[in-house]
Order: structure tokens, then C-alpha cells, then sequence
């Protein structure tokens, strides 16, 4: 039979709330007592219901972390810092692509207000698509990237400013017939057309024409850097 926390707390002799304090690690607990138990849950191999502890605590342990593409070695470096640091902190990832699919951002924070994860971490791709429309009846969500919003909490770059600093520092060496890769498209990916204006804006800066010929967008059958 699976052991419990009462078997735990009998072979450790102390009371099933110790031995709660124990594995959720919420409440101060003396390193005497806390071995004493750790080797009780060892001797009797003792798994914690992870689904009851969510009914009672009202949390799921899981974070949501919603991506655009996850063939990109952007989406890879992201998703394994994520992964790693909630795991330092006891928590399990769950990964999503969105597919630059707004109504999939959408779905997922569906999700989130049914309180089927505890946080979310959303990457939208379009500055005019956000799937954060309201605050409403949300867990902690942070956005990724551009999006015009002030519902959540926002973690970005300047991608204005990196892009006209960095055409800015090409220049400096006497180039004035400069492109950029991955410019505005179809799709208005967010990050594209920050980094467009702030190109745009360098070369306006340097007194350079805007030349659309030197504006090369991205589609979907390029490759993936």
C-alpha cells in the first residue's frame, strides 16, 4: 500500500502538520526534525499526492511558458533558463507554441483564469493581437517581448534603440547602403517593426534615403538560425 503522511509522521514520531512543513518547505522547520522525517519518507518511500496538495493549497505547482516557435534557438535558450531556474524554486514548466497564433495565446490564457496553472509566461508575436486585453480574473502573468499593453507585469529589450545603434555603428565606417534582415512583414511581427523604425530612424539621422529595396522581410519557408 502507498504510504501516507500519518505512516510518515508515526515512523519519524512527529505530527502529520511537521511532516507537511517538511516536504512543502513553507514553514521553518529545525534541521533535527527535518532529517528525522526526510529518512522516515526515504524508509518508506513516500510520494507526495501533488493533486490533493493542489486542492487544499489551491495551486498547481505548474507555470505556463507560451512560445511562438519552438524550432528557433531563441525559443530553446529561453525555455531552458526558464525550466532551470523554476526548478531551483520547486516548480514544474509546462511549454506551449502559440504557432504566431493569437487565438492560441488566447486559449492558453483560457487556461490560466481556470486556474489549471499558477502562472503564465506569454511571448506574443503582434503588437495589435495581444492576448491580454484585461486584467480579469488572472494568475501572475509576465509578457515577453513587444506588446502594447499595461495589464501585466513586462519584461523587453529596446529593440528601437539596438537597431538604430547598431546600423549607426555601421555607418561609422563609411557604409551608407545598409540593409536589414527580417524587416517588417505580413505577419507584423512585433520585434520586426521596432527594429525596422529604429533602422529607419538611423539612416534619417545620417541623412541617408529610405531605399525599400534594402528592407528584406522573412517568411515562413526561411531558414531558422
Amino acid at each position: 500500500m502507498r504510504s501516507t503522511v500519518k505512516d510518515v509522521a508515526a515512523r519519524a514520531g512527529v505530527s502529520p502538520k511537521t511532516v507537511s512543513n517538511v516536504v512543502n518547505g513553507l514553514v521553518p522547520v529545525s534541521e533535527r526534525t527535518k532529517a528525522k522525517v526526510e529518512a522516515a519518507i526515504a524508509e518508506l518511500d513516500y510520494i507526495p499526492n501533488l493533486s490533493a496538495r493542489g486542492l487544499r493549497n489551491g495551486r498547481s505547482g505548474v507555470i505556463a511558458l507560451a512560445l511562438p516557435d519552438l524550432g528557433t534557438p531563441y525559443s530553446a535558450e529561453v525555455a531552458h533558463n526558464i525550466v532551470e531556474v523554476a526548478h531551483e524554486q520547486g516548480w514544474s514548466v509546462q511549454v506551449e507554441e502559440t504557432g504566431r497564433d493569437p487565438h492560441r495565446e488566447i486559449d492558453l490564457v483560457s487556461k490560466a483564469r481556470a486556474n489549471l496553472i499558477d502562472g503564465l509566461i506569454l511571448n506574443p508575436i503582434a503588437l495589435d493581437e495581444s492576448a491580454i486585453r484585461t486584467g480579469g480574473n488572472l494568475p501572475p502573468v509576465v509578457m515577453i517581448g513587444e506588446v502594447d499593453q499595461h495589464q501585466v507585469d513586462h519584461v523587453g529589450l529596446d529593440n528601437f534603440s539596438a537597431a538604430r545603434d547598431m546600423t549607426l555603428a555601421l555607418a561609422a565606417g563609411g557604409r551608407r547602403r545598409i540593409a536589414i534582415l527580417g524587416a517588417t512583414d505580413k505577419r507584423r511581427a512585433a520585434t520586426a517593426s521596432i527594429r525596422t523604425l529604429g533602422y529607419r530612424q538611423a539612416l534619417k539621422d545620417l541623412g541617408v534615403g529610405h531605399d525599400p529595396g534594402l528592407e528584406i522581410a522573412c517568411d515562413e519557408s526561411a531558414p531558422r538560425w
